[in-house]
């Protein structure tokens, strides 16, 4: 019908009207009367359309007669383009049908879709909702984005597409595509700067651009820094604003950054095994790329098999399913396969192109088909491709750029080190006694090498000779098992006063370091580059400490009135400032400090643990100097507890740690260890060296076929039977696996199995919150995961031993004395805290990480609902530090524990809102 009251508009809303074009008329309210709208006929035209109610006319007026607008016919009604009718087959019909029919993965419905009859919410739907999104938020949702769709294309490659095409991945784009197109698994092996953690994720993302495919990539990274730095380089180098607003996101334990369009996640190997627990199928997923696989963790190890076997069920079920979706489509099509199918009462047909057929088999097909790549820079492809059934390698070298390489002997003769007889570093020493103990000091096998012994050694290679009788007294007085803080000084004052930080001026003074691989470097090296930062690695946290104390020293003697000559006559200049640590404990925000550039003339030094050895590029680095040491976890059997021992790394790590100094120009790196040193070729499994109970809980979280032992045999390198037998029967022991040969997790095991932390750490925890003490049980767990809190120093060990035994003069016990030690210190505010700790002969650094580990292990008890939900470590701390200056704990419990008394009662609190 017409308008109301007198109209000559055609109120009519026909299936192609969208969104409004030119010349068409539109009434202003129409959309607010969307859901109003009804199919019939419109009574003029006879045309099928949406004809809604016609609008209601003021009573005072009437609506005036629309005038003619651009493209209207000529009696002034609004123009409509012919609808065209096409035509599809039969074939192409069923394709589509089974794609619409295929199950949908799990999150994908909304809450609108499900009982749509009823007036009544379905309240278990919608607590496993809730249940579900509570895991998102907690970055156990890897790749949870399921809307099945292909990317958005970068026009022109992004803002980074001429540094994107200079690395050495570049040339091997196509093979690694046709690689995952044509396999399950691809072993991806690429050198150190070859650019394959950056790239090789977005060949498949614009390749799935390029082709309209459907994809769903998921990316894991050992560390929750490699997973933050990647995801942002990535959304960079496509011209993304941020990360989570376009096709790249992030999520790693606690933190997620993901949307509606995030078709490329980077995620810990945590993350992704959280999600394999929840969808051992990984619906939704197409790609997997597992990042740094050398590295041999449990968890990566354990990743391994997961998607081995999950790959193995998904070729089952195709199987047994009849093929995959294409497959079907092929065979229902019969012999006719290019004949057009004809509907009489559509008029004339056309045959309806492949392409339509081919899009809707693989948007179908991209749900059940999840290719994996494995990606590693210096593993031994061998023990990858032997176990993935001899999967395909992709191997290429890494960026042309040389790094001259220098070790101990060379850093003693460029520096002229001296060393004090009183360092712990040296041989003789009272604290190096202390440490070696008296059966050690009695041990032939054990006595450091005379100075006629090393100077032996040094001058089997002629490239030593000129420098070997210099250095061989200091290497006769060095223990090389511990850290040369003074060293490390002098061997930075030497590379940005005497080199002026420049590498090739360091070379210079170092003429046997070079060779025509790095005059051909040189050559093609940017010289426009200016900057400069120098690259630590040390073992653990409490190295990182005495490192910058004693560089802050330096900078303040160098270029606060101390520092003469030295001070005036080098291009760049140290800042305290500009001495930035770097290890996994660090809050996010601290850790990307790192990457920024430092003032001009300013050189940067970054302080590191391992987590800078791989994934991770601060690119103005030009100078590596590698202490040769790691922290790794060991198991005691003993004690039955996990410690972090200090030992040399192997010949592949200490390659990667060399490689972070030529990423984007030559370098420079010093291994603080002999040219000789016997290393390991690459680092051994962590699966055959520390305790197996959170890997024997996690294989039962994941319901896998077979006891604990069979399942541990399916890993790439199996553990010893007897480590897995053991750890059975110590979970069996507190109470987390069933007795008998059934060996399911209790309720108490499922608990433990999500805190991450040791199992007997965790039962203590749980019971400590049941029964009421969950701040002193929290307390306590965090000082047993953590080193000693008392210090022993050599020089006052009786005045030590005294301040110890008061702490514990009530309990009697080591334990509850340092609980005590903790609280009396939490409870001092203001810097007098520091004041007691050093009277009281504690470690201020490992109070403070009992600090932050409480907060994070409040944490995911609030995830896991045992504490009141919603608390978070960052809110714990700002708590703490607004109202006592405590950690936080306590006073967030009881916040909590308030509130939820005045909301009634139950679980999941919101920490934040108090």
């Amino acid at each position: 019908g017409g308008g109301g009251g007198g109209g000559g508009g055609t109120w009519q809303h026909d299936a192609y009207d969208d969104d409004d074009g030119p010349g068409r008329m539109r009434d202003d309210t129409s959309r607010k009367r969307k859901h109003d709208d009804v199919w019939r006929p419109n009574q003029t035209t006879g045309k099928l359309g949406k004809q809604p109610k016609p609008p209601k006319s003021p009573s005072s007026s009437q609506p005036s007669k629309p005038k003619p607008v651009a493209g209207a016919s000529a009696d002034g009604s609004p123009y409509r383009p012919p609808l065209r009718r096409c035509v599809v087959s039969s074939k192409a019909v069923r394709a589509m049908q089974t794609a619409v029919d295929a199950p949908l993965p799990p999150g994908l419905l909304q809450e609108s879709d499900v009982h749509l009859s009823s007036s009544a919410p379905d309240l278990a739907y919608l607590e496993k909702r809730t249940a579900e999104n509570a895991a998102l938020m907690d970055g156990g949702g890897g790749g949870h984005n399921l809307r099945m769709c292909a990317p958005p294309t970068v026009p022109g490659g992004g803002p980074h597409a001429r540094t994107r095409m200079s690395l050495p991945v570049y040339r091997h784009r196509d093979a690694l595509i046709d690689a995952f197109k044509n396999n399950p698994v691809t072993i991806v092996e690429g050198e150190t700067g070859s650019g394959k953690t950056t790239q090789v994720a977005q060949y498949l993302l614009e390749h799935a651009a390029e082709t309209g495919t459907p994809v769903n990539i998921v990316c894991t990274q050992p560390r929750r820094i490699s997973a933050i730095g990647v995801a942002e380089r990535v959304a960079s180098e496509r011209g993304e604003p941020r990360v989570g607003v376009g096709a790249v996101g992030y999520a790693i334990r606690g933190e997620s950054k993901t949307c509606d369009n995030t078709r490329l996640l980077f995620c810990t190997t945590g993350v992704l095994l959280r999600r394999l627990e929840r969808d051992p199928g990984l619906h939704g997923v197409t790609h997997v790329l597992v990042d740094e696989v050398h590295e041999r963790t449990v968890e990566g190890d354990f990743l391994l098999m997961a998607l081995k076997e999950m790959l193995g069920r998904r070729a089952n079920e195709r199987r047994e399913g009849g093929g995959s979706f294409e497959e079907k489509a092929e065979k229902s099509d019969g012999d006719d396969d290019d004949a057009p199918e004809r509907a009489p009462s559509l008029g004339s047909l056309k045959p309806v192109p492949k392409s339509l057929k081919a899009a809707a088999a693989s948007a179908a097909s991209a749900t059940t088909t999840v290719k994996l790549g494995l990606m590693s820079a210096t593993m031994d492809g061998d023990v990858l491709a032997k176990y993935f059934d001899d999967a395909p390698r992709v191997s290429f070298p890494g960026r042309a750029y040389p790094v001259a390489t220098l070790h101990l002997e060379d850093a003693l003769s460029v520096t002229n080190h001296w060393v004090d007889r009183q360092a712990e570093w040296c041989h003789g020493s009272r604290e190096h006694q202390r440490r070696a103990g008296k059966a050690a000091s009695k041990d032939e096998s054990n006595r450091p090498p005379s100075e006629g012994e090393w100077l032996q050694r040094l001058t089997r290679s002629s490239r030593n000779q000129h420098r070997a009788r210099a250095a061989c007294r200091a290497l006769a007085q060095l223990d090389e098992n511990v850290v040369n803080v003074q060293l490390i000084s002098e061997l930075v004052r030497w590379f940005v006063v005497d080199a002026e930080g420049d590498v090739d001026h360091a070379l210079a003074k170092l003429p046997n370091a070079r060779d025509d691989r790095w005059d051909k470097g040189m050559a093609d090296n940017d010289r426009g580059m200016d900057g400069a930062a120098i690259l630590v690695f040390l073992p653990g946290t409490k190295e990182i400490d005495a490192v910058k104390e004693a560089l802050g020293m330096l900078a303040r003697r160098l270029h606060g009135g101390g520092g003469g000559a030295d001070a005036r006559r080098g291009r760049f200049v140290l800042d305290p400032d500009w001495i930035l640590p770097l290890h996994g404990s660090l809050p996010p925000d601290d850790q990307r400090k790192v990457f920024l550039r430092p003032p001009p003339g300013v050189c940067k030094v970054v302080l590191s643990t391992n987590v800078a050895e791989t994934s991770i590029t601060i690119d103005d680095v030009t100078c590596v100097i590698d202490t040769g040491r790691v922290k790794e976890e060991r198991y005691d059997a003993e004690r039955l507890m996990s410690s972090l021992d200090d030992v040399m790394v192997s010949h592949a790590a200490a390659k990667q740690r060399r490689g972070r100094a030529g990423r984007v120009r030559p370098g420079i790196a010093f291994h603080l260890f002999t040219s000789d040193a016997p290393l390991a070729r690459y680092t051994d499994p962590e699966v055959r060296r520390v305790g197996l109970q959170q890997l024997v809980m996690r294989v039962k979280a994941l319901n896998l076929e077979g006891d604990a032992e069979a399942v541990c045999s399916r890993l790439p390198e199996p553990p010893e039977k007897v480590a897995v037998h053991n750890a059975v029967e110590d979970l069996r022991c507190i109470g987390a696996l069933t007795a008998g040969a059934c060996e399911s997790l209790t309720p108490l095991g499922r608990l433990l199995a999500q805190l991450p932390t040791d199992a007997r750490l965790g039962k203590l925890v749980v019971y400590g919150c049941a029964l009421g003490l969950a701040d002193e049980a929290i307390t306590l767990a965090s000082l047993l995961g953590s080193r000693s809190p008392f210090m022993m120093p050599a020089e006052a060990r009786e005045a030590a031993d005294e301040s110890k035994r008061k702490f514990g003069e009530g309990p009697q016990s080591d334990v509850l004395g340092a609980l005590q030690a903790y609280n009396e210190f939490d409870a001092i505010a203001g810097e007098s805290r520091f004041s007691f700790a050093r009277d009281r002969f504690l470690s201020i650094k490992t109070l403070q990480q009992v600090a932050n580990s409480k907060r994070q292990l409040l944490e995911n008890l609030s995830t896991l609902g045992i504490v009141p939900r919603g608390i978070r470590a960052n809110h714990a701390e700002y708590v703490g530090r607004k109202y006592d200056g405590t950690d936080g704990v306590r006073l967030v419990l009881g916040q909590t524990s308030t509130a939820q008394a005045a909301d009634g009662g139950g679980g999941g609190v919101d920490a934040a809102a108090i």
